[in-house]
């Protein structure tokens, strides 16, 4: 499934055959495959459900360490999915929203194991100037409506992974007396589902239900291409506020740092799968009369691979025990 993931990119289809707008993204069988799996498997569940008391991380760990090489990027989402429930967790914590039921709503959904209730997260942040300069490069507005706390968003999101996920967390900045609030403290984190229940009536056409979003193109990528990432132009997409204005990036940190873990999972694991690789082919090829592993220097740099493979590995499982406890 992952290398049917990979052969057959995800395609943007902006029309439908009678001209209509419908910015629907298609993805293979393989990606598809994923997200059920993911769900009985409960690659995120484990962490949350707590069986294993502060042990229950390193489970969860183990076993996206087992998947992330074999999953055709879909441990991107997932990445996504679990900083989504824990910064949402947090806030729960933290009593910062004036109606936690969407928000425990949204978590319990997260952190299911049942395929037909499971959730992916999005982590829309970058905008087109990118970088890490996050309180100067977001210019998305957020725009207050009738309803309390909510907004509507009008923006360009640059790079947005996973565009098929079912929610997200974004950064937009605040607004006062019409104007947006320059640097942090203009910054403020939403919460935004990305498809809404009648869809998107711009212009007196329906969008594939999407929440006011214009899907303008998928990324042409070096390595990724079997994740189906976009540049988003945000229309007035319906949204909730978490916390007060200028919080946003002090409460996205809580979903980085998880997302952070889970960059790690995926290069030390891939690190196993190509020593793993490395070491089968240099029992096999023979050069200058013998099998390449009994080379001394190519022997000696199987071993400085593994040494480097093992010492990642055990700082990965004590920085998962550390969140574990922080859980």
């Amino acid at each position: 499934m992952a290398r049917l993931a990979e052969d057959n990119e995800p395609v943007l289809v902006k029309y439908d055959a009678f001209g209509k707008r419908i910015d629907e993204v298609r993805t293979s069988e393989g990606w598809r495959f994923f997200k059920p799996q993911a769900a009985k498997e409960g690659l995120i569940a484990i962490a949350y459900e707590g069986e294993y008391a502060q042990y229950s991380r390193i489970y969860q760990v183990a076993k996206l360490y087992m998947f992330a090489p074999s999953s055709g990027l879909f441990s991107c989402p997932l990445a996504m999915t679990d900083g989504a429930a824990f910064a949402l967790r947090q806030i729960l914590n933290k009593k910062i929203v004036q109606d936690p039921s969407l928000i425990e709503d949204a978590f319990n959904h997260l952190t299911s194991r049942d395929p037909a209730q499971f959730w992916t997260s999005g982590q829309w942040m970058t905008e087109k100037m990118g970088g890490s300069d996050v309180a100067n490069g977001t210019n998305t507005i957020a725009k207050p409506t009738s309803n309390p706390n909510e907004y509507s968003l009008y923006g360009y999101k640059w790079f947005t992974s996973a565009i098929d996920s079912d929610m997200v967390l974004t950064l937009a900045r605040s607004i006062t007396d019409d104007k947006p609030i320059p640097g942090n403290k203009g910054l403020s984190l939403f919460f935004m589902k990305v498809r809404d229940e009648h869809g998107d009536s711009a212009n007196g056409q329906e969008s594939n239900n999407l929440n006011s979003l214009e899907v303008v193109r998928m990324k042409q990528k070096l390595g990724t291409r079997q994740l189906p990432t976009a540049e988003i132009l945000m229309k007035g997409s319906k949204v909730v506020k978490l916390g007060k204005d200028g919080q946003g990036v002090k409460l996205i940190s809580d979903m980085l740092n998880v997302t952070r873990v889970h960059n790690s999972i995926s290069a030390v694991s891939n690190m196993r799968r190509i020593i793993a690789l490395a070491r089968d082919y240099a029992g096999k090829r023979v050069t200058f009369g013998k099998k390449i592993q009994e080379h001394a220097l190519h022997y000696r740099t199987l071993a400085w691979m593994e040494m480097t493979f093992r010492g990642n590995l055990l700082f990965l499982v004590n920085v998962s025990l550390l969140l574990g406890k922080i859980d």
